[in-house]
């Protein structure tokens, strides 16, 4: 019986994760959830908020368990992370939504059917529904939705 992919860590591929986003063409910084929501709360109180114009900010959204075996010491999970590219919507008077498609592309490309080396998943990286479009006063937050299968191990 062949060997699945294992670890004992359920997001041990979310730093390879930020090294491929790092990576596309378009994409000019990677930010992480806490930053998001530092940027979600200066919009609340109405701060005057200048996000960076082709950032990406990683959320993870969570897993859902698929299988387990072993007396529950092996768990498949199904991993859900957004990416959301930020994007100035008007630049002047010319729209930007072709530069974001480009660059909403470039991403769909790099993770749709992505196999991570070291066998950190048991699955390929899967497109799934992504979140509504966040529109603000200058800038749009376009979310990409993926997930992908991993497998932890417990010792009991």
């Amino acid at each position: 019986m062949a060997q699945l992919p294992m670890h004992d860590n359920l997001l041990a591929v979310y730093p390879h994760i930020i090294q491929r986003l790092q990576s596309i063409n378009g994409v000019k910084v990677v930010k992480e959830a806490g930053e998001l929501a530092e940027l979600a709360n200066g919009l609340r109180e109405k701060r005057r908020i200048a996000p960076l114009d082709g950032a990406v900010y990683v959320v993870y959204g969570g897993s859902k368990p698929t299988t387990q075996v072993g007396n529950g010491r092996f768990q498949t999970e199904r991993l859900f992370f957004t990416f959301a590219y930020c994007s100035n919507y008007l630049s002047g008077s010319q729209s930007q939504l072709y530069e974001v498609g480009r660059v909403l592309t470039a991403i769909q490309q790099s993770f749709a059917g992505w196999l991570p080396e070291s066998g950190l998943t048991v699955s390929a990286f899967e497109r799934t529904e992504s979140p509504a479009i966040e529109y603000h006063d200058s800038f749009a937050l376009y979310p990409i939705g993926f997930a992908v299968d991993v497998t932890t191990y417990s010792y009991h």
